[in-house]
């Protein structure tokens, strides 16, 4: 059996301007004793904070993400989340762009398959995983925020991504945007009321939902979004009791599933 140190580190590309998500991927993702401190790296985008007085659209422009040079030092790539879009967005003469760390994204996404190196992402990353392989992704009339009811399809009943997870479960969400087109050849493993939820296109896999989100973190956001009458909360069409109900179909297996994409990783 292969084993990390033969086939190097993880990679985590944390796209999230506050550099949040990590600190809890970690334990969620492998837990503590799976992952030694040498074992991974971090990659942390440069980006202006909330009070810098630049919309969030100015921000993200001018994000820096610092990627590595050489992708084969990686035994698999984990790309998390972020308050950034992955869509293309429009200039003032209609143009669509991307931002310039988004470009270099897509093309380091792309490089890693061509090295074989797997990918996994996460809300955002799932994203960025779809549009860098001729997928699409779009802004949607409803959002997703709390939890989402996700029904798995045949094929992703048969993925052992998965296999921790009954044929309908409940995951934590919190995003606007969905992957509305998957690249060409993939396979759709789940699916909620919104949309696309999880996919597996050749050596890499993309989740829509956020498995690393602990209960207690989700309560907490939809706690933070009663009390400030949030409008993106509104949108997604559920009430705090709805979500409540939900939170019963949440099974702590979700988390597995970052191993077992460690295991395919390292053992194919």
């Amino acid at each position: 059996m292969l084993t990390m140190e033969a086939r190097g580190k993880v990679l985590f590309v944390n796209a999230h301007p506050t550099g949040y998500p990590f600190a809890e991927m970690i334990p969620h993702t492998f837990g503590t004793h799976s992952v030694s401190d040498h074992l991974w790296d971090v990659t942390l985008i440069n980006s202006y904070p909330k009070d810098s007085g630049f919309s969030l659209v100015q921000r993200e422009d001018r994000s820096r993400l610092r990627l590595p040079d050489y992708i084969s030092d990686y035994c698999c790539i984990v790309i998390t989340g972020s308050s950034y879009s992955a869509r293309h967005r429009t200039r003032k003469d209609g143009v669509a762009y991307l931002s310039k760390w988004k470009v270099e994204l897509i093309d380091f996404i792309r490089e890693a398959g061509k090295q074989q190196v797997p990918i996994f992402g996460v809300c955002f990353g799932a994203q960025m995983l779809a549009e860098a392989l001729g997928g699409l992704v779009l802004k949607g009339s409803q959002t997703e925020m709390g939890y989402a009811r996700i029904a798995k399809t045949q094929a992703g009943i048969d993925n052992k991504l998965l296999c921790d997870v009954p044929e309908i479960f409940a995951a934590p969400e919190n995003h606007a945007e969905w992957i509305v087109r998957l690249p060409e050849g993939s396979e759709l493993l789940a699916v909620s009321d919104g949309g696309i939820q999880a996919f597996q296109s050749g050596i890499h896999f993309g989740v829509e939902f956020h498995p690393e989100r602990s209960i207690a973190n989700v309560e907490q956001t939809l706690a933070d979004a009663k009390a400030s009458d949030s409008k993106r909360f509104a949108r997604s069409g559920l009430s705090f009791a709805d979500n409540l109900e939900l939170q019963n179909l949440y099974v702590p297996g979700i988390t597995n599933m970052f191993n077992t994409f460690l295991q395919y990783a390292l053992n194919g």
